[in-house]
């Protein structure tokens, strides 16, 4: 005869956000000549916790047109522990693009959850010569107990 399970109380478990919740928010604004791709943010989950991803912020500005224009990129890499990174946004602006002002941007807001050990990475790069991008990458989120 199998094992009888009573319907008894279960123990129930505190929503996510009702788990030692706690808001961060980081980024960076940075202003840099041609560039191979570059690595100017990054975050790591902790051990004991997992994060909820709230939003995402990609912006290019061109300061400085480049003398040989080249492609500009900035993008969000998400790696899970022991996996491969993957571009989850990405915003670029072409060759064709190389006039002083041009701009682009990105929000997303792209919900879903972070383990621990799992690797969030802001990457830029540009392939031209001369001239200067402003590069503003930011994220939130909210990390909390596992």
């Amino acid at each position: 005869m199998g094992r009888q399970y009573s319907a008894g109380p279960q123990a129930s478990r505190l929503a996510w956000y009702d788990r030692n919740a706690k808001g961060k928010n980081d980024g960076i604004a940075v202003t840099a000549a041609p560039h191979t791709i570059t690595t100017r943010i990054s975050y790591t989950t902790p051990a004991g916790k997992k994060v909820y991803l709230d939003q995402f912020l990609l912006r290019i500005r061109i300061n400085t047109a480049a003398t040989t224009a080249g492609n500009k990129e900035a993008r969000w890499e998400y790696q899970p522990s022991g996996g491969s990174a993957l571009t989850v946004m990405c915003v670029e602006l072409r060759a064709s693009q190389n006039v002083v002002d041009t701009l682009e941007k990105e929000i997303a807001y792209p919900s879903f959850t972070m383990y621990p050990a799992d690797v969030l990475q802001g990457r830029t790069f540009d392939t031209g010569t001369g001239g200067d991008i402003e590069y503003r990458l930011y994220y939130k989120l909210t990390e909390f107990d596992a």
